[in-house]
């Protein structure tokens, strides 16, 4: 069996007999880009006997031209470059490149390493290779019988086959990004049980409030890709069952989403004791203690719809804690009767499990939570918690052996059934890119020093005819380095060098 391919796409596959001592078998180049190929030989129980590295080339890099449209050599001054970018056939090229200038001391030592040689050799070579442009500035003979050498001598292989022909592939470390990806996991009220074909949708609230809309798989698993946005974006999920009803819970998957900016609620007035009119503050309000009893009793009641049982042990209102804390599991240490808080984890003393674990339930809204989101909660956020113990966690089965810690979230929506929203970062906005605009009597180190810059442009874009323009300070007569590299819209790369005398 022969098989050859470059940069893991087959580009040709062969089964033969070899019913004698040799054979000869002829490749078609055209079946592969240009590039280095790697051909491996295998016997009839699929194990690997040899293989060889060569070199293709189709001479299909692109064509560059640069020509001067105006001059102004003769004193300091901007000139602009008409820069022409073709294919090997001469047909306009349409595509993304970068260009620069630099002054270089008379002709200057050339970059050794660029796209073009790295994408086409260096990139599929593990050894170093000394000079890499050697092997593509001209293709005479002996440039090409070294080539051919450097393949015999890298001895390097893309994949072991042994491996992939048991079924253990390499693991993909950067797997390809095709853009913003949203997603997470629908589940029960209770108990974390995923709804299958959950219908969930997504709004970006935007200038064109964009809408999509997808369905869960068999684990309750969603996921909206390859969204293309800019800045901080507001972002809503909502979700419903198959039967349409919301009493479900969106899980964000915070690997598939990007980071999130916390959204600080509604911050209280500090809670003052009343101590004479010397602590009459300017922004602080006294609060009525004969009315507070009263007031937490309504907050009781306002989040009753986010709780199955009736009566707590415990309950730390937020309005009793002072400012400065970062996360809940700061608030709750030695505040509540039993409870502890070491480490990672949180214990209520008197209760344990059968099972191993001493954790308790968490609940935030009526949501089953985790330690970590616990702790990233804002305390600024948070209404009040509750602590059960005791026959009070009997309500909430197993999962509440270890007991119950329920948070309640000021505007009550943190995991609000069948709806989210937050805040998403999405992809940067890039500033246009300095290039240094230099005149003649404002800088004199750009005449007299080497190694300076005097344009750059990060995205010079052809037309439809393959032509674009390039503005260059002429640094007052001074050689300078013009490099051009980039990508067509095909995917071939090209690199463009070339030294400007005045």
């Amino acid at each position: 069996i022969l098989l050859a391919h470059t940069r893991g796409i087959p580009c040709y596959y062969k089964v033969f007999s070899m019913n004698q001592d040799s054979l000869d078998i002829r490749i078609p180049k055209e079946n592969f880009p240009t590039g280095i190929a790697q051909l491996t030989l295998f016997n009839g129980r699929g194990l690997p006997a040899a293989e060889r590295l060569v070199f293709i080339n189709h001479h299909d890099t692109l064509k560059f031209g640069l020509s001067r449209i105006t001059d102004s050599t003769t004193v300091n001054g901007h000139e602009k470059l008409q820069v022409i970018i073709t294919d090997s056939r001469g047909n306009p090229v349409k595509g993304n490149f970068s260009a620069s200038a630099v002054v270089v001391p008379e002709a200057g030592p050339l970059p050794e390493s660029n796209m073009q040689n790295y994408l086409w050799l260096t990139s599929d070579l593990r050894g170093p290779v000394d000079d890499p442009q050697y092997y593509f500035s001209s293709m005479d003979a002996s440039r090409e019988e070294a080539l051919d050498l450097l393949m015999m001598t890298n001895g390097w292989r893309r994949f072991d086959w042994n491996s992939l022909m048991a079924g253990k592939f390499p693991k993909i470390s950067n797997p390809e990004v095709k853009g913003i990806s949203i997603g997470g996991k629908i589940t029960r009220n209770f108990f974390q049980i995923p709804v299958r074909q959950a219908r969930v949708y997504l709004t970006i609230l935007n200038a064109y409030n964009d809408y999509y809309s997808t369905r869960t798989d068999e684990n309750g698993n969603f996921s909206f890709n390859s969204l293309d946005y800019a800045d901080t974006l507001n972002v809503v999920l909502e979700a419903t069952k198959p039967n349409g009803k919301h009493n479900v819970v969106i899980n964000i998957d915070e690997t598939a989403t990007p980071a999130t900016q916390v959204r600080n609620g509604e911050t209280f007035d500090q809670l003052v004791l009343s101590r004479g009119e010397d602590w009459k503050f300017g922004k602080v309000k006294r609060r009525d203690f004969s009315q507070r009893d009263l007031e937490r009793k309504k907050k009781l009641e306002k989040y009753s719809a986010f709780r199955l049982h009736s009566e707590s042990d415990n309950v730390l209102f937020m309005d009793d804690i002072p400012d400065g804390y970062s996360d809940l599991s700061q608030v709750i240490q030695g505040r509540v009767p039993g409870v502890t808080v070491t480490g990672n984890s949180v214990q209520i003393r008197g209760v344990h499990s059968m099972f191993g674990s001493n954790d308790p339930l968490f609940l935030v809204d009526g949501a089953i939570a985790d330690f970590e989101t616990f702790k990233t909660i804002n305390p600024k956020d948070v209404e009040f918690i509750e602590f059960l113990k005791g026959s009070n966690t009997a309500i909430y089965g197993i999962r509440g052996s270890n007991g119950v810690i329920a948070v309640y979230t000021k505007r009550g929506d943190f995991m609000k059934r069948g709806f989210f929203d937050f805040q998403m970062l999405a992809y940067y906005t890039p500033r246009k890119f300095y290039s240094p605009y230099i005149t003649g009597q404002a800088d004199e180190s750009a005449q007299n020093s080497g190694n300076v810059t005097l344009a750059w442009n990060p995205r010079l874009i052809p037309d439809r005819s393959g032509k674009t323009i390039f503005s260059v300070f002429n640094a007052g007569g001074k050689v300078y380095r013009i490099v051009i590299e980039g990508l067509s819209d095909d995917g071939k790369p090209g690199t463009y060098t070339e030294i400007i005398h005045p």
